[in-house]
């Protein structure tokens, strides 16, 4: 059995200490085990790993990765970190996610687990990523989720990737039934502890030498808070309990621990508490030790053990330990610290943030040593009993052994469960792949990256939503009705499909609409990188976000494996268009078009053909470009006139528009409507083109063009984030504006990330290939041409 184990963090927590003791019982008892450890930064954690046996290795988190968190976006920290600050965090960090995700799959499909388990919210996630859909995922969770305000979210949506949940409490059990639903079984894994060496028997630590105080006398009762500086940790009630207690009583308190966690806003500073401690006057009763690497020796030098959380908490391992440890000991009653203590029998307890109920607690223990003794024997016995590390193997091996028996087959049934289909009619569009401003001997086509952008834009207003114009619409009322109805027509995401193939056509043919030769291994090498590496990408990136993006299906992926066989065929389509014409193999590809529609009369959409018929239907939209650039390239400009190409550009407005009105509300749909459709965008774009060879392009829309393609295959990536976020802080309106420039910022970082550097690497490739064929006399493909041909239409 080989297990590979994922925890977010290096340094020790309670999650960490609870980690090392499944580790160790494993190791003791199934010696032959192959056990991997991967954190994500350098720390004791790994070497304690280390020390049993396990094969560690650090796999560093980004920066951005490490402070990214919403347990003070209104989790278990507060609310110290607004959802725009977290918002930013989430795009700051989007690019390092994606590339560790690439790195744990490559480690993972390394060691070839046969279980992988996961230690904390963050590895929870990435480790859903990462993970072969064959090899079982356990998430340990040692915290309450539905208080997360992105992360209950997250977990819910990765639910399937997952095998089996542990809870270290039933509290936590019912927690997770509640945020993910009946599909993840959750099972009760309670934390162990080392009852050898959280013993009462053993060294103690000088608390007031590590917290810079002079000692005190024996009859000094020792009060200690032992945790992380986590913000729900209870500082503020512990320091404010010490503050309510009589000078004449003698005490002194320790705040044991430090910083752990690099997440924005989750924790205190040790500043932050000094400074608490000063307001409160109690800067001579309480020491700060800063963490500590032996939690057991700090617990023996104390007579007293506080849990002081503020909010319920999901174990209390310093619970456990403090009672193993034959200490007295108050806990906070809420949460999985009820699982452990029995009031007035083995612990005092007190309610979360009540300080002054903590305050009487340790007046009651620091004046009766009796209670403390019996107490303290009283917790040691629960520990022995219940929590005892030697446990965790009997109760987690046989969940690791059935795993790998079924779990395997009963994964791969639930990730690759069938989804419905999308009757959805206006979900179909592609924004080509060709950028049209490169150059084809001294001419530049101008303007049609600007027109692919307002076209890419189209298909994100219909996925992502109108402008909430509708919303005091009294649509009972004629006028009403009769606006409601052209707005909802007024965006076609199909008919933009229409015209990103004439354009897509054009690019493909440009640059050998004079005869030019085609390179086949520098062509189609540059096609396929371009175009299926961002593609690739944006479907691994939509699996976990549950959107639908799949070549063979009618998802949005339809249009760009229509034109992916569009640019295989091109070569044949240019042989034997300098044989008979482009115009005669446009009209055999419409009777070919007619005949599938004839296949099924009443399809509403392209996608209603499958992918073996859809091509086929729009391959005359595809031919027009080709013809166009024919067109473009032997004519001599014509003048257009700006008011004219502005009627053009209305008319096709208003042309897309009742084709969508015809769709939803005649028997004519898109497949009979849009072929003619594309027939006036040729007419349409052969008056671009030449009105932009004597005015200037708007240079923003330019640009903006060039990563509309991004556009395209991230919208629905940007329009679940931003769902997942659940921001909506201000009037419709505003909130859709904040949207769709959400999901332009998503588009244009993937372009940046993603896409653009594909585009230069095949590129860099596709130049490779052709220099050897240059001053080479070859067949009518593969003449002697310039280089520079090869970056004419990317």
């Amino acid at each position: 059995m080989k297990v590979v184990y994922l925890n977010p963090i290096g340094e020790m927590g309670g999650a960490e200490v609870a980690l090392l003791n499944v580790l160790a019982s494993l190791r003791d008892a199934k010696p032959h085990w192959k056990l991997h450890l991967v954190v994500s930064a350098e720390g004791s954690l790994a070497a304690k790993a280390t020390s049993l046996g396990v094969t560690s290795h650090i796999l560093q988190f980004p920066a951005s990765l490490t402070r990214l968190g919403d347990a003070s976006a209104g989790g278990p920290a507060g609310d110290s970190v607004g959802r725009l600050a977290l918002l930013r965090q989430l795009l700051l960090a989007s690019f390092g996610i994606a590339v560790y995700v690439s790195k744990l799959r490559k480690l993972l499909r390394q060691l070839n687990p046969d279980i992988i388990h996961t230690n904390g919210f963050k590895m929870h996630l990435l480790g859903a990523m990462a993970k072969r859909r064959d090899v079982p995922l356990i998430w340990h969770v040692h915290d309450y989720v539905h208080s997360r305000p992105v992360m209950a979210r997250l977990m819910r949506l990765f639910r399937r990737r997952c095998a089996i949940a542990l809870a270290n409490s039933n509290s936590v059990r019912e927690d997770m039934r509640a945020t993910c639903g009946d599909l993840l079984p959750v099972q009760t894994l309670y934390n162990g502890v080392d009852t050898t060496v959280f013993s009462p028997h053993g060294p103690s630590l000088d608390l007031d030498s590590l917290a810079g105080l002079p000692p005190t006398d024996q009859n000094t009762v020792k009060v200690g808070l032992i945790a992380t500086f986590g913000r729900w940790k209870g500082h503020h009630t512990f320091l404010r309990a010490l503050s309510l207690l009589s000078a004449d009583l003698s005490v002194r308190g320790y705040v044991i621990g430090g910083g752990l966690y690099g997440t924005d806003g989750s924790q205190y500073s040790k500043d932050e508490l000094k400074a608490l401690a000063r307001d409160l006057g109690i800067s001579d009763r309480v020491g700060f030790t800063d963490f500590v690497a032996e939690p057991a020796a700090a617990m023996r030098a104390l007579d007293i053990v506080v849990h002081a959380s503020t909010e319920p908490e999901p174990f209390g391992l310093v619970i456990a330990e403090g009672m193993a440890c034959g200490r007295a000991l108050i806990a906070s009653a809420a949460g999985g610290a009820t699982e452990i203590i029995d009031p007035e029998v083995n612990a005092l307890s007190h309610s979360p943030g009540d300080a002054a109920r903590l305050a009487e607690q340790i007046v009651s223990l620091a004046s009766n040593v009796e209670l403390r003794q019996r107490l303290g024997q009283a917790g040691r016995a629960t520990v022995q009993e219940r929590f005892n590390r030697e446990r965790l193997v009997k109760e987690l091996a046989p969940i690791y052994s059935k795993l790998v028996q079924i779990e395997g087959k009963q994964s791969d049934t639930r990730v690759g469960a069938a989804r419905p289909k999308s009757d959805d009619a206006s979900i179909n569009g592609s924004p080509g792949v060709a950028k049209t401003s490169g150059r084809f001997d001294s001419d530049r086509v101008r303007g049609l990256d600007s027109l692919r952008f307002v076209c890419a834009m189209w298909v994100v207003f219909v996925h992502c939503g109108f402008f909430p114009l509708l919303d005091h619409v009294d649509k009972t009322k004629f006028a009403g009705k009769l606006f409601a109805g052209l707005y909802n027509n007024a965006f076609n995401a199909s008919a933009a499909v229409i015209v990103f193939f004439v354009i897509s056509g054009f690019c493909i043919n440009f640059p050998y609409a004079k005869g030019r030769p085609l390179h086949p291994k520098s062509y189609f090498t540059r096609r396929y990188i371009r175009i299926i590496t961002p593609m690739m990408v944006a479907i691994l990136l939509a699996r976990p976000l549950n959107i639908k993006l799949t070549l063979l299906s009618d998802s949005i992926l339809w249009s760009l494996l229509a034109e992916e066989i569009y640019y295989v065929i091109y070569p044949l389509l240019l042989l034997t268009s300098r044989r008979i014409g482009w115009t005669k193999i446009l009209v055999v590809a419409f009777v070919f078009s007619v005949g599938v529609i004839l296949t099924n009369p009443g399809a509403g959409d392209y996608p209603s053909y499958g992918p073996q018929l859809n091509w086929l239907l729009g391959l005359p939209c595809w031919l027009l470009g080709c013809l166009l650039a024919q067109r473009v390239s032997s004519a001599t400009a014509s003048s257009v006139a700006t008011a004219s190409i502005w009627g053009w550009r209305m008319a096709a407005w208003g042309l897309s528009s009742f084709c969508s009105f015809l769709r939803f509300h005649s028997p004519v749909k898109h497949p009979w409507t849009l072929n003619l459709f594309a027939i006036f965008v040729y007419f349409w774009l052969t008056r671009e083109t030449a009105y932009y060879k004597q005015h200037k392009a708007p240079s923003v829309l330019e640009h903006a063009g060039k990563w509309s393609y991004s556009i395209y295959l991230m919208h629905l990536h940007g329009q679940a984030m931003f769902v997942l976020l659940a921001f909506a802080p201000f009037a419709a309106g505003m909130n859709w504006m904040i949207n769709i420039a959400f999901v332009l910022l998503v588009s244009y970082t993937f372009y940046l990330i993603v896409e653009r550097p594909s585009h230069l690497f095949a590129r860099r490739i596709a130049h490779k290939l052709l220099r050897p064929s240059l001053g080479q006399t070859q067949n009518t493909l593969s003449e002697t041409v310039p280089e520079r041909v090869a970056d004419l239409t990317f």
